[in-house]
């Protein structure tokens, strides 16, 4: 397995914990500022970690799986914005 898929993967979890991880004591929430919010920033990312293993195949070709052992890691990342123009 190769590890420069895997310690993306890694630090994406180990960062997402960080952000949104509770109190120390599991009691708190995350603090937000009180309403009504003028402007929002939001993130999300998504991993998704795909494996096949090897098996037997009487077919081989450009159009065929590959008998061999496979894997692959696709990363998404997205960043929400917002403002709420002020009333007049």
């Amino acid at each position: 397995m190769d590890l420069s898929r895997i310690v993306p993967l890694f630090v994406v979890i180990v960062f997402t914990r960080l952000v949104a991880s509770p109190g120390a004591d599991g009691s708190e929430a995350l603090d937000l500022p009180p309403a009504p919010l003028h402007y929002v920033i939001a993130g999300q990312t998504t991993v998704v970690w795909q494996y096949h293993p090897a098996f037997r195949s009487p077919y081989e070709g450009p159009r065929s799986l590959d008998h061999r052992p496979e894997d692959a890691v696709s990363h998404s990342y997205t960043l929400y914005t917002g403002v709420t123009w002020p009333r007049k």
